[in-house]
C-alpha cells in the first residue's frame, strides 16, 4: 500500500471534499501517474489556480477529513483549518479572562476558609473537621487528656493566684559595736554602755550583736561612728533594709491591708525624722540641734500610732503580736526621751532616743518575718 502524498495548499486555496468511493480509486490511479510528478516538479502545485491544475488532480483525502473533523474542535486559527477569528473574538477573550480570574479568587477564598477551620478549631480536643479527625485514639489516652484538661481547670478554680501585700520599706544603717556567742556577755556589755550614757541594744538570737547607733544613710552613721571612735570604741556600719518581701493578705486583719500600712507609715515617719535629727545633734563639733521645729509632726504620727495599735493587734497573727508591742514601746522610749526638752536636748537624751530607734528597726524586722 502506498503512502498518500501531501500537497501543501496556499492560504486562499479551496477545500474540496472527498468524492464517492468508486471515483476515488480512479482518481488515486491518475494521481499516481500524473499528479504526483507534476506537483513535485512545480513545488506542490499550491500556487496554481483550479483551472491550471492538471486533469485528475484532487486534494489528498487525509487532510480534507482532518480539517472537517477538527473544524469545530479548534477554537483558534490553524494553518490547516482555513478558519479566521470573527469580529467578536477580542471581547470573548477578555470575557474568558475575567471569568477565569473571578473563579480563581472564589476558589482561593473557599480553600483558605476551609484550611483555617481545620487547623484553628476552638474545640480543645480533636475536631471532627480537623485534618487528624480520621486518626483513632486509644480510649485511655483520650480519657487521660480529658481528665488532665478538666483537672487543670478545676485546679485553676480551686487555687486562685495568691494575693500579697507590699509593706512599707524601712531603710537604715546600723552601727554595730560588738558580737558575742553567749547572751550573758552581751548583756553585761550593754549594761556597761548604758551606764556611761551611750545607746546599746543586743539582739535576741545568737550570735548576739550589740548595736550602738542608727543613721538613715552612710553619712548619718558616720557621724555616730566618729563620736564612738573618739572613746576607742571599735564599730562598723551595717546597711539594712526591712520590708522588701511581700506578705499574704490572709495574715492581716483587713482585706486590703490599708490599716496596717497606714499604721506602719506613722511609725516609719517618726523613725526618719528623729533619726536624722539625733544623728545631726550627736555629730562631733556641731552646734546644738533643736527638735522643736519637727516635734508637732512627731507627736501627730505618734498619737495615731498609739491609738490604733490596740485595734490592729486583735486581727494580726499571734506570733506577730509581741513584735508589734515592741515597736510601740520603742516609740514610747523615743518620744518620752525627747519630750523632756525638745528645744535643747542633751546628748544623753539623744542617745536614749537613738536606742529607741534601734529597737524599733529590729522589732520591725521580726514583725515582717512573723507575718510572712
Amino acid at each position: 500500500m502506498m503512502k498518500p502524498r501531501i500537497n501543501v495548499r496556499t492560504k486562499n486555496a479551496t477545500i474540496q471534499l472527498a468524492e464517492p468511493s468508486n471515483k476515488k480509486r480512479e482518481t488515486d490511479g491518475e494521481n499516481r501517474q500524473t499528479g504526483g510528478r507534476d506537483s513535485r516538479r512545480r513545488g506542490g502545485g499550491g500556487s496554481q489556480s483550479p483551472g491550471e491544475r492538471p486533469p485528475g488532480w484532487k486534494r489528498p483525502l487525509v487532510w480534507a477529513l482532518r480539517e472537517v473533523e477538527e473544524g469545530d474542535a479548534i477554537g483558534w486559527g490553524s494553518p490547516y483549518s482555513g478558519r479566521r477569528p470573527g469580529k467578536g473574538g477580542k471581547d470573548k477573550r477578555i470575557r474568558s479572562v475575567l471569568v477565569s480570574v473571578s473563579g480563581a479568587v472564589l476558589l482561593g477564598t473557599l480553600m483558605g476558609g476551609l484550611i483555617m477551620n481545620l487547623f484553628f478549631s476552638e474545640e480543645p480536643d480533636l475536631s471532627t473537621r480537623s485534618i487528624d479527625s480520621h486518626l483513632r485514639r486509644a480510649p485511655v489516652e483520650a480519657e487521660q487528656s480529658k481528665s488532665r484538661v478538666g483537672g487543670e481547670k478545676q485546679e485553676s478554680k480551686k487555687k486562685p493566684s495568691p494575693k500579697s501585700l507590699q509593706l512599707p520599706v524601712l531603710q537604715a544603717v546600723l552601727v554595730q559595736g560588738g558580737n558575742f556567742k553567749e547572751r550573758t556577755g552581751a548583756l553585761e556589755t550593754v549594761r556597761k554602755y548604758r551606764s556611761e550614757g551611750w545607746a546599746a541594744v543586743t539582739t535576741e538570737d545568737p550570735p548576739y550583736r550589740i548595736y550602738r547607733g542608727v543613721g538613715l544613710n552612710q553619712e548619718g552613721s558616720r557621724k555616730l561612728t566618729d563620736v564612738l571612735e573618739e572613746r576607742d570604741a571599735k564599730t562598723y556600719a551595717k546597711a539594712v533594709r526591712f520590708g522588701d518581701d511581700s506578705i499574704p493578705l490572709s495574715s492581716i486583719p483587713d482585706k486590703k491591708g490599708k490599716n496596717l500600712i497606714t499604721w506602719l507609715n506613722h511609725g516609719h515617719q517618726v523613725f526618719r525624722v528623729l533619726g536624722e535629727k539625733t544623728a545631726e545633734g550627736l555629730a562631733p563639733g556641731k552646734k546644738e540641734v533643736s527638735l522643736e521645729p519637727v516635734w508637732s509632726e512627731v507627736l501627730q504620727h505618734y498619737n495615731k500610732l498609739v491609738q490604733t495599735a490596740p485595734q490592729l493587734e486583735k486581727g494580726i497573727p499571734a506570733k506577730a503580736k509581741p513584735q508589734l508591742v515592741q515597736m510601740v514601746r520603742a516609740m514610747d522610749q523615743v518620744v518620752q526621751s525627747g519630750q523632756t526638752n525638745p528645744k535643747q536636748p542633751e546628748n544623753a537624751m539623744l542617745w536614749q532616743m537613738q536606742e529607741g530607734l534601734i529597737r524599733y528597726a529590729l522589732a520591725y524586722e521580726k514583725f515582717v518575718e512573723a507575718l510572712r
